[in-house]
């Protein structure tokens, strides 16, 4: 399954991805650390050194499609976690239909990439997927423009 994931995020395949997928202005990849005290670093968009994933450091990796560009002018989002058991896929594998309800419905789209089994143990995923939702609630608004008050 691990090299599935890395076939899967290879850059040529990202690039034919926006070929054919549905029309988005912004797909990031970022990792976030949900015990870290960003207060200090808030800015709108990803140049900050906190989306980074860096060293030995669990960061929460999320995926954001959105149909507009950075700062996101929207009340509602999406928060989506990705099938495959807790065991296999990723974000990326199931931007077929995450991009279009992007696209179609015009919310912003947070996709989780949670720890899998068997490398990691049961509750990791579950704690993945409850800290970064937690984090998009708290911190969407400050950093991208999307009010979390419609999830």
């Amino acid at each position: 399954l691990e090299s599935l994931s890395k076939i899967s995020t290879s850059k040529w395949l990202c690039n034919l991805a926006t070929l054919i997928l549905s029309p988005i202005e912004t797909c990031k990849y970022f990792y976030i650390d949900p015990n870290e005290d960003i207060t200090q670093n808030r800015k709108l968009g990803f140049d900050t050194q906190i989306f980074q994933n860096e060293g030995d450091r669990h960061r929460i990796p999320i995926r954001l499609i959105s149909s507009q560009k950075i700062p996101i002018s929207s009340n509602c989002l999406i928060i989506h976690i990705h099938g495959g058991g807790f065991v296999g896929t990723n974000s990326y594998l199931h931007q077929t239909y995450t991009r279009k309800w992007a696209h179609l419905l015009n919310i912003p789209l947070f996709s989780i990439d949670y720890r899998k089994s068997p490398k990691f143990y049961f509750p990791d995923a579950l704690d993945d997927c409850f800290n970064a939702y937690q984090w998009i609630l708290n911190h969407s608004e400050s950093f991208f423009g999307v009010k979390a008050e419609k999830v």
